[in-house]
């Protein structure tokens, strides 16, 4: 319990020390600046230590850890007001341990992070899910022997008005309006300033009344009740008005549609019923607007009590308009709702339990594929670098890196993953680990303002390309010009597989190696050393041609150093990066072989040798391995096997696409027995497999009777949203009748997919179950994918 009921200075009658939690947030940058511009307060800012925000000028920062309580009691001892504002994607059970953490340290005073209509409209709130979160947060603060003060301020209106259809119904950008029924409803909205300068104007209140003759406005006039804001009580239309006149365009500009409220609050609803969160502003915008019970309260207002200015619509239109320009993203991504929303939504519940098809990962099983890779290329003293394109999450990448202390070594497909990896890639950087992230494309053009934006924000040293051709060396320049420092490059080699690079005889393609070597000399560019990516694996179906696959890009690239070793600077160190999941999987051959190796695996085993100590073209070379789909695995990867000691798909793949069968044909309607299932190529993908003829292998733990056992059920044949399960085509082969397909209508079949990366991208996250638990159904967290280019 608190002791904060007599802890707001016992000498002064005011309020002296805030602290906020959020204050370069969307809301909390508002207060703060008001707060500031007071001049009567100590600003203390709660950020997370891995938090690269802008701490507005005026704040003192205190870097918590919001799992560790003690941290932030010793962040918020001797405060005696506590903001909380919360991004939606925050964690679920945050604001609670933040107003735990603020009554054991002693604060009396909260703000919860409730920024609403009228708290007195209970059904309103209950409609839109947000009242009974408010209450109980309200409630804990009281529990805990503390007051709340909480702000009233309807939506924030040119917050609101920038963003998109789904709110207030504009789309500036498109200039189309959807007015809700006859858009003449009112709603009760503030200016995001006006909330800052309210908050302000009660901190900046006595605290009580110095006597009982005092007539004065105190804080405790608010003490355990809303503030009542309303900067402008006002239609869809009358905001129209107010655009036109701003953005100075015609109605003939427009394009005005109609939508029955009420239509548009269910249509929201059942998207998020159905798991599609961005139907939640939709609900919560209609639900507000409701003819018969709009979220307004002008008789509540108090901007005059606490003396705030009239505000001017036409001025605050504008800040909206302006700040559509803000959330204008480089490159258009898929909308993924807040993670916090995801992780309510999914999180211990059954994976049969969900809306379908949906993607899922074991992490257990990736943990397990990623520690013995690393254990394998620690053994054998080779680098590695991990691919990312295969999921293209934070936490998966974490489990690639490790727990070591050394470089971060990651190759991405897209700048869209870097993006997404950034509090990741910072966290290990402020660690003191050097960020090695290589872009894996020879270098377009078209990126190089936004590589280099991301290579200043990752430091120097952080970004490496590829390059094949003389041409790209332009944007290797253009790179060092945007940046500031040179960007490191690997020159492409093409070992066999024909997608991108040059043959090692001919890696100086018309002076590439002497003109790489000038730009070397002017401190544009920095040589790593020679990059193949070989595939030829993915057509093999044993561990020695994978180690024969390895050994000859291998050989590939030592055969490049030597035919231009007369190009390179004598004392270069270089790098052979190689590799493609199926060759480099196949390295764990060698440390975890019992008894004498195979030829192909002592020939690899040379190989590497060569490269670690046997100074191809006279110079000091290391090997550093790559690899993505390891990770994961897919039917293509343990087709291959290139692992000796790998166990079945069923125990190994860590991916699957969890669907539905819609009708099973077993009686004579086919010419052999079939289902129908509720996924197709925009679901599993449509890439082949060399072992067999199928697009995915339903898991055996989706049959349903005896038999079935023993044989395989695929997917057979695909379109774009179903597919037809049926016996493998080994099944199929002599003239017996083929039995029934063990499945019903209305069940539930679990698939692996043929390749993970292309499944994986049909989805904005992953539903992620832990075996090791023992209950690989149970969705125990959400993982959100990078998405776009």
């Amino acid at each position: 319990m608190s002791n904060s009921a007599e802890n707001h200075s016992s000498d002064l009658n005011v309020i002296e020390r805030v602290a906020i939690v959020g204050a370069s947030g969307t809301i909390g940058s508002h207060i703060v600046s008001a707060i500031v511009q007071t001049g009567k307060h100590k600003i203390t800012a709660l950020t997370r230590n891995s938090s690269t925000n802008n701490i507005p000028e005026g704040v003192t920062p205190a870097q918590v850890d919001y799992n560790d309580q003690a941290s932030l009691v010793a962040a918020l001892k001797n405060q005696q007001f506590l903001i909380i504002t919360l991004a939606p994607s925050s964690p679920k059970d945050t604001h609670s341990k933040l107003v735990r953490a603020a009554a054991e340290a002693g604060v009396p005073y909260v703000m919860p992070n409730s920024f609403a209509g009228d708290i007195d409209n209970v059904k309103l709130g209950e409609d839109i899910f947000l009242g009974p979160v408010a209450k109980a947060q309200r409630d804990e603060i009281e529990s805990l022997g503390m007051q709340w003060i909480t702000v009233c301020c309807g939506f924030w209106y040119d917050y609101s008005l920038a963003g998109g259809e789904s709110r207030f119904g504009f789309d500036l950008d498109k200039r189309t309006l959807t007015l809700y029924d006859d858009g003449n409803t009112k709603n009760s909205t503030s200016t995001l300033a006006q909330v800052g300068r309210a908050i302000a104007k009660v901190l900046s209140l006595p605290v009580s009344l110095a006597n009982d003759s005092d007539k004065n406005l105190t804080l405790s006039t608010f003490i355990n009740k809303p503030i009542y804001l309303q900067s402008f009580l006002v239609s869809q239309n009358d905001i129209f008005e107010s655009v036109k006149r701003v953005t100075k365009t015609p109605d003939s500009d427009w394009t005005v549609t109609h939508e029955p409220t009420r239509k548009r609050y269910e249509d929201g609803l059942a998207q998020v019923k159905a798991g599609n969160m961005a139907g939640f502003p939709k609900l919560l915008f209609a639900r507000a607007l409701f003819p018969e019970d709009p979220s307004v309260h002008p008789e509540k207002v108090q901007n005059e009590l606490l003396g705030l200015p009239e505000e001017n619509l036409d001025e605050a239109t504008k800040a909206g308009v302006d700040m559509v320009k803000s959330f204008t993203m480089a490159i258009p991504q898929r909308q993924t709702p807040p993670i916090s929303e995801l992780r309510e939504f999914y999180v211990g519940k059954s994976i049969h339990d969900v809306p379908k098809p949906a993607v899922v990962l074991d992490k257990a099983r990736i943990a397990r594929h990623c520690k013995s890779m690393l254990t394998a290329t620690d053994k054998l003293g080779v680098g590695f670098r991990a691919h990312v394109k295969t999921h293209k999450t934070i936490e998966a990448t974490r489990l690639q890196i490790g727990e070591g202390k050394g470089d971060i070594k990651l190759i991405v497909s897209t700048l869209a993953e870097i993006e997404h990896l950034l509090p990741l890639l910072k966290e290990y950087r402020d660690s003191g680990r050097r960020l090695d992230i290589l872009y894996g494309l020879p270098l377009p053009r078209s990126q190089i303002s936004r590589l280099a934006a991301l290579g200043s924000e990752l430091g120097e040293g952080s970004i490496s390309v590829l390059i094949d051709h003389p041409s790209q060396l332009d944007s290797v320049k253009a790179f060092s010009d945007h940046a500031k420092f040179p960007a490191r490059v690997f020159l492409k080699v093409d070992t066999g597989y024909h997608r991108a690079g040059l043959p090692p005889s001919s890696l100086n393609k018309n002076g590439l190696i002497e003109a790489l070597a000038q730009l070397e000399a002017q401190g544009d560019a920095e040589l790593l050393g020679l990059y193949s990516h070989s595939s030829l694996s993915y057509k093999d179906n044993t561990a020695e041609q994978a180690m024969e696959n390895l050994e000859g890009e291998i050989q590939g690239c030592i055969e490049a150093v030597n035919a231009q070793a007369h190009l390179f600077a004598k004392n270069k160190e270089l790098i052979i990066s190689v590799g493609a999941s199926p060759q480099v999987t196949a390295v764990e051959n060698l440390t975890t072989s019992h008894g004498e190796l195979s030829p192909a695996a002592k020939s690899m085993h040379h190989a590497i040798e060569t490269v670690s100590t046997g100074k191809p073209g006279g110079f000091n070379t290391s090997l550093e391995l790559h690899a993505g789909v390891y990770s994961i695995l897919d039917i293509q990867q343990t087709s291959t096997n290139s692992r000796k000691d790998f166990g079945s798909y069923e125990e190994e793949i860590a991916i699957s696409v969890i669907a539905e069968v819609c009708s099973v044909y077993n009686n004579e309607e086919r010419s052999q027995p079939e289902a129908l299932v509720a996924v197709g190529a925009l679901g599993l993908g449509r890439e082949p497999c060399a072992a067999y003829s199928g697009w995915g292998v339903i898991s055996q733990s989706s049959y349903k009777s005896q038999s079935g056992q023993g044989k395989r059920l695929i997917i057979d044949r695909i379109s774009q949203e179903h597919s037809i399960a049926s016996w493998d085509n080994d099944e199929k082969k002599g003239g017996d009748a083929l039995a029934p397909v063990p499945l019903e209508v209305g069940q539930n079949v679990v698939i692996f997919p043929n390749h993970a990366c292309v499944t994986g991208a049909m989805y904005g996250w992953y539903l992620v179950v832990d075996s090791s638990e023992g209950n690989a159904a149970r969705i125990v967290d959400v993982w959100v994918r990078a998405s776009g280019w």
